[in-house]
């Protein structure tokens, strides 16, 4: 089945920047089609690097619901046709939240190098909100199949200060160490 193309596909140049879907966090369909349309160079609706498609490795990261969908596309390209090359070179998650998601949050064994920052006690994400009475908070979580040692509670380091949102803050120079090999 040959999948619709939208965007302008990668080149190959290494100053060339990739155009991200905003939706994608909320979308796991949206993004996989995204980063399958990025990488099917040949246009036969597979990334196979045997086949005419440049080899790339796959950096995927996500906060929140957008941490959970980062897994869940690493795992549908783990078991999907489509992509021929299954690897993902770095998968990383912030504070991921898999409430109201569905689907059994775990790294695939595609995943060569994976961390998780996460709060597990933070504040500001509720499922309920009655004026000033928020219930049921929602926080992130270690992810199942993960290293221990590459999964980081935020709230150890740092107990009164982390919420859902200030995380990022908190770990952005990790992150683009981790992404960036810097």
């Amino acid at each position: 089945m040959m999948i619709p193309r939208r965007l302008r596909p990668y080149t190959g140049e290494t100053n060339q920047r990739l155009p991200t879907p905003l939706n994608a966090p909320r979308n796991l369909y949206g993004a996989f089609n995204w980063l399958l349309n990025i990488l099917d160079l040949n246009y036969d609706g597979d990334y196979d690097p045997s086949d005419g498609d440049q080899s790339r490795d796959i950096y995927i990261y996500g906060h929140s619901w957008g941490g959970a969908s980062a897994i869940f596309t690493a795992q549908a390209i783990n078991s999907n046709v489509h992509f021929v090359n299954h690897t993902i070179a770095k998968l990383a998650t912030i504070d991921p939240v898999f409430f109201g998601r569905f689907g059994p949050a775990y790294v695939p064994g595609n995943v060569v190098d994976f961390r998780n920052w996460y709060q597990s006690a933070g504040n500001r994400v509720t499922l309920l909100n009655i004026g000033p009475i928020h219930m049921f908070p929602v926080h992130g979580q270690p992810v199942q199949g993960g290293d221990p040692e590459d999964q980081q509670d935020m709230n150890n380091s740092n107990p009164n200060g982390i919420d859902h949102f200030s995380i990022i803050n908190e770990v952005k120079t990790d992150l683009i160490h981790f992404l960036t090999g810097a």
